[in-house]
């Protein structure tokens, strides 16, 4: 079930993943990972693990890049040279940002960006080119956010034109049926349908 609906979130810009710590949220897409591995569809993947020392908006842009690179190992030269371009020739962020949106639409085939616990991420500044990265995100990649909290990224606006999709804490909960079966599996003894 959740498989299929990371799956369908591939057609859309973003797909956010966002439950409390201990859902399984990083499990659940790596599982969803490997499945598609042994289907072949599976996507070229970019994984960023985030925490709170990459707040700073150059850092945190530096790190991004370096993760692009398992696109391929060339991408982000001219992104990075604009980043560790002296501190008195510093280019702006919309100009990295636009030569890494430039270098991401060269690449072959279908990529995916995992931002992992993004929820550790409270610089405006970041959230704000993450929108801007969004808007003009490529069409042969896709964004996924793992969060324990919703971030503040124009959610609304992106669900409206069909390109979000959200996976929340209660579709995370295994079902009775899903709960039974894993019971099951567990070779646990039958219980009745209060228990489970």
């Amino acid at each position: 079930r959740l498989l299929h609906l990371l799956e369908a979130g591939r057609e859309r810009k973003l797909t956010l993943l966002s439950a409390p710590a201990g859902f399984g949220k990083t499990t659940l897409v790596r599982q969803w990972l490997a499945d598609s591995a042994t289907r072949g569809t599976a996507p070229a993947v970019a994984w960023l693990a985030l925490d709170a020392g990459d707040n700073d908006p150059l850092r945190f842009w530096r790190y991004l890049v370096a993760a692009c690179r398992a696109f391929g190992p060339e991408l982000g030269a001219q992104s990075l040279a604009l980043l560790d371009a002296p501190i008195a020739i510093k280019s702006p962020l919309e100009m990295i940002l636009t030569a890494l949106v430039n270098e991401l639409a060269q690449i072959p085939g279908e990529g995916l960006l995992v931002l992992e616990d993004y929820h550790a991420i409270s610089t405006p500044q970041i959230h704000e080119s993450i929108a801007m990265l969004l808007d003009h995100l490529p069409a042969h990649l896709h964004l996924l956010i793992i969060s324990r909290t919703q971030p503040p990224l124009p959610l609304a606006r992106l669900a409206a034109a069909g390109e979000l999709t959200t996976i929340e804490a209660p579709e995370l909960r295994f079902s009775n049926a899903e709960t039974e079966a894993f019971l099951e599996q567990a070779a646990a003894p039958a219980l009745q349908a209060d228990a489970l």
